[in-house]
């Protein structure tokens, strides 16, 4: 960069004014000062004067922040003979910056003073160790004159200045140190001060006006520095006595008057020395910030004579204020960041591998978003607080240490669990500093609104094929009933009819299954499903659902493609188990039928087992297509089939195993499956056997056999639906019962007024005038042992009753099955009078 003037070497500024360039940069820098500065500079022999260093009065502040104007101050300070230096104070006392020219200066390198926090004691002179004590104690910015050892064991003098940075306690945390080597000056001075007892005595109280309190003559002697300070036009010997004294007095702020005045007068009356810094106006209304030093000259044990020292520190007070103001200002920006700053130190191994990095500062923010305390990561490693840290971290903040290119990059780390956007910079070598931002919740709420997508994606691809299933499969039955019921006026023979009654009854079978699983998912999702254990010989369980896969197979037509392997646990023969078998029945049902749907040909197993005394296992294997891998995940999701393309192999319309899932669930079971493209299926369905829930009462009934079974039992049904009512009416009259017809609930009251002795009622639950609920009612008032059967479609197996439905001993839905109709029949007039 381009400097607005001509320098020919940085080492050619006087020492003495490297202070007041450095608070002059300061100012530019920082609070926007616009001034000039006057800089000595040694001219080289033979250099002509007029054109030696020079700041041009018409730069201004700005020109030198911005363009080519910029004053590259750091380059200069960086080739200037002064070592400067930052000293961390807590935990202990270790360099964390120093200068590049340490070597010339030292003989020590920059890496012995960071490696060794007890360097800065050894370089000073053991009699110099109390001034620097003395002036770290009272804080004091003033120069001092220290000596150093160097490596080599030479002596070196140096002016000095220190620099305090406190922590929120008003301890010490840093120390910034300036070191000048003043080693020829201090010999010349040397010579100068030796038989030179009251200049040694001005150059150690650091005067710039002197005065003196004469105690025997009341006189007051002031240098013309002092007069100068007050702005007062006085000769230089004042003979007013203590007037001088007050004139000089009056001229503090109100507030330090009595503070100057107590340790002027203590010092003249004992001897007490004093060293303060006040507020001060001169007679001309000038503030300034003074330093006023006394100290009593004692002769034969008496105070003869108060001397001091008197110095206007306007500047330094302002800079110190200015100091502190920056601090405060940086320090609130600093903490006050919404994003996290880390301050770091590459770190490398023997081959000269970046292989970790060290904490040297972070900020609040940093410490929100790790979860990590400032206290546990400054001054240790990234391996030492995250010993699992990714080594593509270290290596990315390598690469930026290496170009000095800045890199912006989001990424996750496993062991803080986030995902962080990260700026890095790098513009010194082995040091980089980062802008991390948690940006976990942005990430989630990004792979929530994908995954939401998706879901809704497959949402609708599953209803799709719902859809499209739902139409081939309704549609399919539907058209053998219609298709069939047009046939049946021209069928030639009782035979022919007799079958197309069989394909109409099959296809209505096929639908109202359809219809059953629909009801059945609907109480699964609501978790309206009910578990009614009952005891059951296992074996003879077994067996029924073995006659139930024979008729599976059989009505598939598949018999002469595939076998059946049956094997039960012999070892349990005999042995009784609570279990709803209504539910396990359904669930076995359905994973039969799905064996042998997806099996071409091969065979299909059936057995069960005991893995443990209190769980039986039934499992259904077969030898058929078997699961892809992709699906396996949503095998048991609602309308989902291994094949759910719009063109399928197989019907169905996936809802089955989300319902045998579901029934398992509430059973407390569990249903798994094992399958290989190709190969096969296995489904295991484990449920517990000691089920000690609501068992059902009553034993099963077989098929009905005899034709005139219910002769002579009167039988009263209540329908309003002309169509059903026949049919029932022609299924009680086959089996030689005598039946009553009531078109509405009023008229089956007044039937059963009419006929006492009529010994089971049928009752539709939705009918005009009067419904089968409150109709029944009435009937058990007059009645209360007269058994009744509802006959409604408005309810679903399984499911709980609503307190309607508690009136009637007994529920079947519609559509009728009249085995189950004839079955419930036969149970109630077999018991009589309940």
């Amino acid at each position: 960069m381009q400097v607005p003037w001509e320098i020919a070497a940085p080492s050619l500024i006087f020492t003495n004014d490297l202070c007041s360039f450095l608070a002059f940069y300061h100012k530019i820098t920082y609070d926007n000062y616009v001034s000039t500065i006057a800089i000595r500079f040694a001219i080289p022999p033979g250099r002509d004067r007029n054109k030696g260093a020079k700041m041009s009065p018409e730069v201004t502040n700005s020109q030198m922040q911005t363009g080519k104007g910029q004053l590259n101050a750091e380059h200069l300070i960086a080739h200037l003979p002064v070592i400067i230096y930052r000293l961390k104070m807590k935990p202990s006392q270790t360099f964390e910056y120093i200068t590049d020219n340490v070597l010339e200066m030292t003989g020590y390198s920059a890496q012995d003073h960071y490696d060794d926090p007890k360097l800065g004691a050894k370089l000073i002179y053991p009699d110099d160790l109390p001034v620097v004590h003395d002036q770290i104690s009272s804080r004091s910015s003033d120069p001092i004159i220290v000596r150093w050892t160097r490596k080599d064991g030479k002596l070196i003098w140096t002016q000095t200045f220190l620099f305090y940075q406190q922590d929120e306690a008003g301890e010490l945390e840093y120390i910034v140190g300036i070191g000048i080597d003043i080693s020829e000056r201090m010999r010349e001075e040397q010579l100068l001060q030796q038989g030179l007892s009251v200049l040694e005595t001005a150059t150690e109280m650091e005067k710039m006006g002197g005065w003196e309190w004469d105690i025997g003559k009341q006189a007051l002697y002031w240098t013309k520095d002092v007069y100068a300070i007050h702005e007062i036009d006085l000769p230089f010997e004042i003979k007013l006595g203590k007037e001088a004294v007050e004139r000089s007095v009056a001229c503090y702020s109100p507030e330090a008057r009595e503070t100057i005045r107590t340790a002027f007068e203590k010092c003249c009356t004992d001897g007490t020395p004093y060293e303060l810094e006040l507020p001060f106006v001169t007679e001309k209304g000038k503030h300034l910030w003074i330093r006023t030093i006394g100290k009593a000259i004692w002769e034969n044990g008496k105070i003869i004579k108060v001397i001091g020292n008197f110095s206007d520190i306007t500047e330094r007070k302002q800079r110190e204020i200015f100091i502190a103001k920056s601090e405060k200002r940086m320090r609130g920006l600093f903490e006050g960041m919404t994003e996290g700053f880390a301050l770091h130190q590459m770190l490398y191994d023997e081959n000269g591998k970046a292989c970790d990095y060290r904490f040297l500062l972070v900020n609040p923010a940093f410490e929100r978003m790790t979860g990590l305390a400032a206290e546990d990561l400054v001054g240790k490693t990234v391996l030492e607080v995250l010993p699992n840290t990714e080594q593509s971290w270290i290596e990315r903040y390598a690469k930026v240490v290496e170009t000095g290119e800045r890199t912006v990059f989001e990424d996750y780390s496993r062991e803080l669990g986030k995902y962080y956007h990260v700026v890095a910079n790098s513009n010194r070598k082995k040091y980089f500093t980062v802008f991390v931002h948690d940006v976990s919740d942005m990430v989630k709420a990004k792979e929530q609104a994908i995954n939401a997508q998706k879901a809704a994606e497959e949402s609708n691809r599953i209803k799709s094929a719902f859809l499209a299933s739902m139409n081939h499969e309704l549609r399919t039955p539907l058209n053998h009933i219609i298709g069939y019921s047009n046939l049946l006026p021209d069928a030639h023979d009782m035979e022919e009819v007799r079958s197309f009654s069989e394909v109409i009854r099959k296809s209505g079978e096929h639908l109202l299954q359809i219809f059953e699983d629909m009801f059945e998912l609907t109480l699964a999702e609501h978790s309206m499903l009910q578990v009614n254990a009952r005891e059951v010989d296992c074996f003879e369980h077994y067996i029924q659902n073995k006659t139930n896969l024979e008729d599976i197979l059989r009505a598939s037509g598949k018999e002469d493609v595939i076998k059946l392997v049956y094997n039960p646990d012999l070892s349990a023969y005999g042995r009784k188990v609570y279990l709803d078998t209504t539910k396990v029945n359904q669930v076995l049902t359905n994973l039969m039928r799905n064996a042998v749907k997806f099996t071409p040909k091969g065979s299909v197993e059936f057995g069960f087992d005991f893995p443990d005394h209190d769980t039986i296992r039934y499992y259904v294997s077969d030898t058929g297509i078997g699961i892809n891998p992709e699906k396996e995940h949503s095998i048991f999701e609602i309308f989902s089939q291994a094949d759910d393309g719009l063109t399928r192999n197989y019907g169905g319309v996936g809802i089955g195993l989300s319902i045998c899932r579901r029934m398992t669930e509430v059973m407390g079971g569990k249903l798994s499956f094992e399958s290989t493209v190709n190969q096969g299926t296995t489904f295991n369905l484990f449920l517990p056997v000691n089920q000690t829930r609501l068992r059902s009462s009553g034993a099963d009934f077989s098929k009905h056999t005899l034709v005139n079974e219910l002769a002579g039992k009167k039988i009263l049904l209540a329908e309003d639906d002309q169509v059903s009512g026949i049919v029932l009416q022609r299924f009680l009259e086959r089996y030689g019962a005598t039946t009553l017809r009531a078109i509405d609930g009023l008229e089956a009251v007044e039937l059963c007024k009419a006929n006492p002795r009529i010994d089971l009622v049928l009752m539709d639950k939705m009918m005009p005038r009067m419904n089968g609920s409150d109709a029944t009612r009435e009937i058990k008032e007059m009645y209360p042992n007269l058994p009744v059967i509802a006959i409604t479609a408005g309810y679903q197996v399984g499911a709980p009753p609503k307190p309607e439905d508690l009136v009637f001993d007994s529920i079947v839905t519609k559509p009728i099955n009249q085995d189950i109709l004839y079955r419930e029949i036969r149970r109630f007039l077999s018991l009589g009078a309940k």
